[in-house]
């Protein structure tokens, strides 16, 4: 038996060629503790438990947050393993390149090093600001693509973007029984459209969806999103907040919830580290499953995100989803610039909707909010006045039991502007 051992920024991993099987090792300062699975004569594979020790020494990715590490094993690599999206892996930081910071399981941004021991997880992303990057082929060294860490192989990027941060793979999760692990393995059960579809007759006191939609990514549309469920939360609602589609990170989420929103869910919540390259039914059934989860809160509205813009290939795709357009009730739409805010129009009215209003960077200029009015035809909010409540007038109720809040919230406002007139 030939032991190789290799150390990883103060903690030693020992990789074993085996003559024997179900070999014990008592060594404390080694990563690999019980070596429990079946090997040939060609090929070696270690099992490595993650003892609380050891789970002290590692940096672990946001979009692993709904794993618990410690309750499982990582193997190293065999020859003949192929990555797949949502594969969960243990790596090192061989490089420091673009990503010199990460985001860790409990949303705290931490620093990356070099010989760092990362948790992290295979997907694709698609970033028109940052890189477009895919799940590579192979196990060789790959890059980390997001702050959440979840990484593949760059196969382009923005001219603005430095090189990415290298990580050498050392190998994939596996629970008690050798079983190879996947984000999906932790995430909600997609739900279909038979255990789903409910006529909206029989729902008369369903939530208003309403979803936000942009030109392009860094348009506005997180804050668009933040901006109405804070306006509708400070006007007495409960608002639910997901989003549907994008690649993990943590900001997002944040921003709901510290907006207000009572839930907030999104598609890493059903296992998926992102959903580039994903097809139009499987975004689809995210959507659903979001929805169905986030209708358990009973809110009044629920506000949904969809990332980057609505020529990007899963955004077109859910778009043109029949059952996706019956089932939402208000089309936000966020724009970059004026131009930007009518050529969306006009694509989406193509595509069969109707935008109820405008918002984005666009709103942020003065010149260029007036611009998109004239253009368009539909007014464009600002962030401060989507929070000061002037959208809700147009988000209007669905359901009785809104209907009823909304008329006693105006009851409420045409008392207040009276006893104003009559004390002036």
């Amino acid at each position: 038996m030939n032991a190789k051992v290799k150390n990883y920024n103060g903690l030693q991993i020992e990789l074993v060629n085996f003559e024997e099987k179900n070999i014990m090792f008592d060594n404390p300062n080694c990563l690999k503790i019980n070596l429990q699975r079946q090997f040939d004569d060609k090929n070696a594979s270690a099992r490595f438990e993650i003892t609380d020790e050891i789970r002290g020494s590692l940096k672990c990715g946001f979009v692993t947050r709904l794993v618990l590490i410690n309750r499982y094993a990582f193997a190293a690599l065999s020859p003949e393993q192929r990555p797949k999206v949502g594969d969960i892996i243990l790596g090192r930081v061989s490089k420091i390149g673009r990503h010199t910071k990460m985001d860790d399981c409990d949303g705290r941004r931490v620093t990356l090093l070099e010989n760092d021991l990362v948790v992290a997880a295979y997907g694709n992303r698609y970033a028109t600001d940052q890189y477009e990057g895919i799940v590579p082929e192979t196990t060789a060294p790959c890059h980390i693509l997001s702050n959440a860490v979840v990484c593949g192989i760059v196969k382009s990027k923005h001219a603005k973007m430095s090189a990415p941060t290298e990580l050498e793979v050392i190998g994939f999760m596996h629970d008690a029984a050798g079983q190879q692990l996947n984000l999906r393995d932790f995430g909600l059960k997609l739900r279909t459209k038979k255990a789903t579809s409910i006529k909206r007759s029989k729902n008369l006191d369903r939530p208003s969806i309403v979803v936000v939609v942009g030109s392009s990514m860094n348009s506005g549309k997180t804050t668009a999103t933040a901006s109405i469920v804070r306006g509708l939360t400070q006007s007495g609602y409960q608002v639910a907040a997901g989003k549907i589609t994008g690649t993990a990170c943590g900001n997002d989420i944040w921003a709901y919830k510290d907006n207000g929103a009572v839930k907030v869910l999104d598609f890493s919540d059903c296992g998926y580290p992102s959903t580039y390259l994903c097809d139009g039914e499987e975004v689809l059934s995210i959507y659903r499953t979001l929805r169905q989860r986030l209708r358990k809160e009973k809110p009044d509205f629920i506000v949904m995100e969809v990332a980057d813009g609505i020529i990007q290939r899963e955004t077109t795709e859910l778009l043109a989803q029949p059952e996706f357009k019956k089932s939402i009730d208000h089309l936000i739409y966020s724009a970059g610039d004026a131009l930007a805010a009518e050529s969306g129009l006009r694509l989406l009215e193509q595509k069969g909707y109707e935008v109820t209003a405008l918002s984005g960077l666009v709103s942020a200029s003065e010149l260029a909010k007036a611009e998109a009015e004239a253009l368009s035809g539909v007014r464009c909010y600002t962030q401060d006045e989507i929070i000061a409540g002037e959208l809700n007038e147009l988000l209007k109720p669905q359901t009785p039991k809104l209907q009823k809040a909304f008329d006693i919230l105006a009851t409420e406002q045409s008392a207040r502007q009276i006893a104003y007139a009559t004390v002036a």
